[in-house]
């Protein structure tokens, strides 16, 4: 029999904690945009937001519910809940099964990408076994079903947001690129290392000694000022190809 991997985290059902009651009750009462589902989801279905976070943004929430047979539904069950807290820098995803909600998630290792006064991109993909998310473009968590996906209904967007804008389609590809996140060309340097004043394992054949990778990353070595932000999208360009003879190098510190 086949189970989500989240299911067993509805036996945690629980109540909320102080801190998740202040948003929850703060966010009911300023109710932003509300969509309903024509047709049952299903994998490959992709829901867009996009809205302007307020200035003085404390929270907002995107509920995924089950059923919307009143307008205000407090006590129906939610898919998943996705809720921005600006000032603790974090999201957290969780579900609500008969009242009951189960254990927060709020671990990501993408950099908390929301800020007051800004315009923002979310982008919610079904898939098979969980939820993936991105926000302005980056890939920010996947979050495993807890309950079937067929039950979702509909969505409602509750919080300090205003211009919300829902979109859904089907999508090929995941995520979705946003201007600020649109993938930086990357530049081939017809050099051998040794020009470069960077260090080279002396068996390497020279041959290989050439690199794709910014310019000038590599004209300042190992100038820490000259390092990238990640995440970090890259392409290379059309008319050159990633083949053999080619290097590719990749330096950071954690």
């Amino acid at each position: 029999m086949n189970i989500y991997e989240g299911a067993r985290s509805i036996a945690l059902r629980r109540d909320l904690d102080a801190m998740s009651i202040f948003y929850e009750e703060r966010s009911a009462v300023s109710r932003r945009k509300q969509f309903k589902l024509i047709e049952p989801p299903v994998p490959g279905l992709c829901f867009f937001f996009h809205g302007l976070i307020l200035g003085d943004c404390e929270h907002f929430v995107i509920d995924f519910v089950t059923k919307q047979k009143n307008e205000r539904c407090d006590t129906c069950d939610v898919v998943l809940q996705i809720g921005a807290r600006l000032p603790q820098n974090y999201i957290v995803r969780n579900s609500r099964l008969m009242g009951k909600w189960g254990p927060e998630e709020n671990s990501s290792n993408l950099p908390f990408q929301l800020k007051r006064g800004k315009t923002f991109w979310m982008q919610v993909l079904l898939t098979d076994n969980s939820f993936y998310i991105s926000v302005n473009g980056f890939h920010f968590a996947q979050y495993n079903y807890r309950m079937p996906y067929r039950w979702l209904t509909g969505v409602e967007v509750r919080g300090d947001v205003s211009d919300m804008v829902i979109d859904i389609f089907y999508v090929t590809e995941y995520p979705i690129r946003v201007s600020r996140s649109a993938a930086t060309v990357i530049q081939y340097i017809d050099k051998p290392f040794r020009d470069l004043s960077l260090e080279v394992d002396s068996t390497m054949p020279l041959d290989w000694l050439h690199i794709d990778a910014p310019p000038k990353f590599l004209e300042r070595g190992r100038n820490p000022h000259a390092q990238l932000t990640v995440p970090f999208y890259g392409r290379i360009q059309n008319d050159e190809k990633f083949t053999d003879g080619h290097v590719l190098r990749i330096e950071g510190r954690s």
